[in-house]
Order: structure tokens, then C-alpha cells, then sequence
């Protein structure tokens, strides 16, 4: 077959039309909203006992749902462009070590596989969950959202053999890539790079690395994101970098901030430290803080791209609360009751395994009473008595709080010694001495206590106590004092008080109403119950 050299021209032509189409910039969309979760710890929902609670999966679902559905509203101002939505996460989704801790962080992985992430990042709780829970939990959500769901992404990371635990490296290595292109609407990329703060190789466990523990290594972050950059810089429209927390914050912003080709950062809890105090305008790339632990909010941004290219991008970022009047989404509880069914078998088998062996032993409060009557009616009178009672009440009457009264995650805060191996409450026996929030759960079983002051008000010395009653070294152990009792303070309230839980919690307001001390007097009609039933928190 003969070429006939008139053509060359003509392909020559078809070769440069084809080269400056390639080259041709994808059409930008009117908006694209970000949304940015993060920290969430594990923490699928909290109990509802008590007003004001936020935050859990439960209920950022729907708040990213909803946020998704109206941020692709057409608005006059987008005169007919299309727009965009990308929903990225920081890392850090998992979190915790008790069993039920890792159910709740399966959940939500679960949860976030079929919530459409385009990046999802990996954070110090991830890398210090083990790698093979890790792993298990990552394709059994993949199963339910399919290939791809949970898009995991760090520039410096890269999994090892642990010290502690079964080693999936391979296999974890193989789920994450350096950077992400995600395709929106019109072809217009946008590419994320996603990496971890160096300072979670800082941290140790009882003078072990937690990097050597868990087997993982983190590379200094500002060389792999511009390597990235250089290397893959004309495959996306518009560049993002996203930072996962640290065990401490190392990370310098200037030398983000200083890399050309980056559009937005997100993770960092300041601005750009090349914006100029005063000037006007915007300085690229622009810095957005991350969303804060628990799912307790959710990071809206929007970029505003120009119609003309006489006009620039502007930016605007607000943190969407995830607070308590927000109603939990179906899906989520449909996760949440799929796992009852294990905690059950958990639960059970723990309570018929408890053996009631550890000294000193809870001594229930009525034995408080017997010496400290007045402490112990005013007591009657508080919200801490009805600790159990308002529990049982939620998970009756709120289809999201269904079981809460068989979860060791709120029972530990609503009965004394929760499955103690000192003698708590447990669901089997509710010894109804315990369902409650009572003396000892703030002052420490009291075994000891009561038999230091049995001996003493007996006229006895000290010493006629055996090594048995109180072995020694033990009368002061575990941070009780010379009377075998732990002081009560204000982080002994924080342990169930805290943010999540109890987003109100002043101690000095809350104190007021528990306020007792040996010598107050008596109230002046021996309290039954408070009237109304109310939370514990």
C-alpha cells in the first residue's frame, strides 16, 4: 500500500486540532460546595439523656445529606452553570478500644461508604486502631458501598509490619493512593492530595513508638505534596490539600502555604501565613480549619468560580453544628440496630464471666447510709438518683435511643460500677442499690473505707486491722486518701459530663445542685425521689 504524501497536511492539521482540544480547560462550575468531615472518633451516636447533646454519625449524615441536596440548588447567581458538590474526610473515622467502641467505628464506616466521599483521609486513631481490625472493618463497608466507597488517600503514608497485632500491610497499602482526580460535572477535575501530621510518630506507649506498635511510618509531609504536584499538577482543574490530625501539631502551614499549584487548604486552624495583615482580596492558596472531634460538625465551603475573566474566585467557609434537635438519619439507625444483636452476646457473656474479685468491694448505698444519713436523703432528692430510670425511659419511648439501656457505652454513666469487677450493676441482676449514679460512683467502692470507720468508731486502733480486711499498701491505692475514698472534683464529673454528653456542664452551677458534705444538715422531709424524671447529665 502506497502513502500518498499529499495527506501529511491534512493529518498534520487533524494531529494539532486534537492536541488543542486535549489542552482546552474544562468548563468551571457557577459553585462547588466541599463538605469536610473529620475526628469522628468512632462516635456514631450519643445516648440522649440529657438535652443539648450533638454530634455522632447519626445525626451528620443527614446533615450531610441535606446539605448536599440543597448545595446543588440552582441559584440566580449561577446564570445557568452547573454546580458541584465533593465530599471529602479527614481521617481519624474510627476510634476506641473497647468492643463496642469497634462496633460503633464499623458503623461508621459503613455509614460513610455509601455517602458518596471522594477522598477519605487517614488520621492518628486509624493508624493506631491495629491493622487488622482496620482492614476487616474498610471491606465490609466497601461490600455495602461498593468498589471504591471509601477512597482512602495519604501522600506520607506507608504500613509496615506492627510489633502488636496481625500484619495486613500489604493489603493496606495497596487501598491507599497518594492523591485523588475526582471527575465533576462538564470534566472539570479536581484533584486532593490528603497527609498526616508528623507529629503522631512523636507519641509512645510505655517507651514503644506507637509507629513501631501499630507499624506504620510517616514521611515529612511538604516534599511528597510537591513531588505530587509537579508530577500531576495538569490532571485536575483545581488542586486541594487536606491535613489529618497529629499527636501534635508539627506541621509548618508556610511551607504548604509556599507550594505553587495548591488552590485550598483545609486542616490547619489558622489562615494562610502568606495573607498580608489588612490586604485586600484573596491569598492562594486559602486556608479552611478542619471540623472538630465527633462528628460534632460539618465543614461547608463554597468556591464561587467567575463567569468572566474579568471577575475571581471568591471563597466562603462556615462549620455546620450537628446539633440535638437534628433528627437522626434512617439509614444510620438501620446500622445502629444491626449491631445489637452482638452487643447483646457481648454484654451477656461479660456479666456471666464477672467475677467479683478486685478489692475493695462496692458496698451499695445504703450502707452509706448508715453513717451518713444526712448526705445520703439529700441525695434522694437529685437527678443522679434517677441516672437509670431516664435511661430506660429513652430507649423506650425514642426510636433513636432504641437499646441505650443495654449499651455498656451509656450504662457506665448511669449506674454505679457498670460489670465492676469490684461488684457493679449489670442488667441480669439490676441490683437496684446500683441503678442509680450513688456515692460510690464518685468516691470509689468503699469496702475499705467501711471498715476503717467500723474499726475506729468500735473504740479499736488501726492496727487491729488484718492484712485481709485491708491488704496493705492498699488503704491509699488508686487514688483514694488516708479514708479509703476518692475526693470528688471537677474532672470526676468530666469522666460522664463531658462535651459530648453533657455540652452545658459548668461545675460550679452543677455542683450547686449535688452540693454535700458530712455536716450538712438533714432535709426537712425524708426525699423519696425527685418528682420529674430528668437526665443524668
Amino acid at each position: 500500500m502506497r502513502f500518498d504524501a499529499r495527506l501529511i497536511p491534512v493529518l498534520m492539521l487533524l494531529i494539532l486540532a486534537a492536541a488543542c482540544n486535549g489542552g482546552q480547560k474544562a468548563k468551571e462550575p457557577a459553585r462547588l460546595t466541599i463538605l469536610v468531615s473529620g475526628n469522628t472518633m468512632g462516635y456514631l451516636r450519643n445516648c440522649g439523656c440529657a438535652t443539648g447533646q450533638y454530634g455522632g454519625e447519626l445525626r451528620r449524615a443527614r446533615v450531610l445529606k441535606e446539605q448536599r441536596e440543597e448545595a446543588l440548588k440552582s441559584k440566580p447567581s449561577d446564570k445557568g452553570r452547573p454546580s458541584d458538590v465533593l465530599v471529602l474526610d479527614l481521617g481519624s473515622s474510627v476510634g476506641g478500644t473497647e468492643f463496642i467502641d469497634r462496633l460503633y467505628s464499623r458503623q461508621v464506616l459503613k455509614s460513610m461508604a455509601q455517602n458518596g466521599y471522594g477522598m477519605v483521609g487517614l488520621g492518628k486513631a486509624d493508624l493506631e486502631f491495629g491493622q487488622q481490625d482496620l482492614l476487616d472493618y474498610l471491606k465490609q463497608a466497601q461490600e455495602l458501598g461498593g468498589e471504591g466507597s471509601l477512597p482512602l488517600t495519604a501522600v506520607n503514608l506507608h504500613f509496615g509490619k506492627p510489633t502488636q497485632g496481625e500484619d495486613c500491610s500489604r493489603e493496606l497499602n495497596e487501598l491507599i493512593s497518594k492523591y485523588r482526580i475526582i471527575e465533576l460535572a462538564e470534566g472539570f477535575k479536581v484533584g486532593v492530595i490528603h497527609a498526616i501530621d508528623l507529629g503522631v510518630t512523636l507519641e509512645t506507649i510505655d517507651g514503644n513508638k506507637v509507629e513501631d506498635i501499630y507499624g506504620f511510618k510517616v514521611m515529612p509531609m511538604d516534599k511528597a505534596v510537591q513531588q505530587v504536584i509537579e508530577q500531576h499538577q495538569r490532571e485536575a482543574d483545581f488542586w486541594i490539600f487536606t491535613l489529618g490530625d497529629g499527636a501534635e501539631a508539627i506541621a509548618d502551614p508556610k511551607q504548604i502555604a509556599d507550594i505553587e499549584g495548591l488552590d485550598l487548604v483545609i486542616g490547619f486552624q489558622q489562615g494562610n501565613p502568606n495573607q498580608k495583615p489588612g490586604s485586600d482580596g484573596v491569598t492562594w492558596p486559602y486556608f479552611v480549619r478542619g471540623p472538630i472531634l465527633k462528628a460534632r460538625d460539618l465543614v461547608e465551603i463554597v468556591v464561587n468560580f467567575p463567569d468572566s475573566a474579568d471577575d475571581e474566585r471568591t471563597v466562603t467557609a462556615r462549620q455546620l453544628a450537628v446539633g440535638s434537635k437534628i433528627k437522626g438519619d434512617e439509614t444510620v439507625l438501620g446500622l445502629i440496630e444491626e449491631i445489637y444483636p452482638e452487643i447483646e452476646k457481648y454484654e451477656n457473656e461479660k456479666i456471666n464471666n464477672q467475677k467479683v474479685a478486685a478489692r475493695p468491694r462496692i458496698m451499695g448505698q445504703a450502707t452509706c447510709n448508715t453513717c451518713h444519713g444526712n448526705i445520703y436523703q439529700n441525695m434522694l432528692g437529685t437527678k443522679h438518683q434517677l441516672a437509670f430510670k431516664t435511661l430506660e425511659e429513652v430507649a423506650a419511648t425514642d426510636p433513636e435511643r432504641k437499646h441505650a439501656d443495654k449499651d455498656s457505652k451509656c450504662l457506665s454513666c448511669h449506674v454505679t460500677e457498670y460489670i465492676s469487677p469490684n461488684g457493679g450493676w449489670n442488667k441480669i441482676d439490676k441490683p437496684e442499690e446500683l441503678a442509680m449514679v450513688s456515692c460510690e460512683s464518685c468516691h470509689g467502692p468503699a469496702e475499705f473505707h467501711v471498715t476503717l470507720m467500723t474499726v475506729r468508731l468500735s473504740g479499736k486502733s488501726d492496727d487491729s486491722i488484718s492484712d485481709e480486711q485491708i491488704p496493705p499498701g492498699q488503704l491509699e491505692a488508686d487514688g483514694r486518701n488516708e479514708l479509703g475514698i476518692m475526693r470528688g472534683s471537677s474532672e470526676t464529673c468530666k469522666k460522664c459530663h463531658d462535651a459530648e454528653n453533657s455540652p452545658k456542664f459548668n461545675f460550679d452551677e452543677y455542683w450547686s445542685r449535688i452540693q454535700h458534705s458530712k455536716d450538712m444538715a438533714m432535709p426537712e422531709a425524708p426525699a423519696d425521689h425527685a418528682s420529674e424524671p430528668a437526665p443524668a447529665h
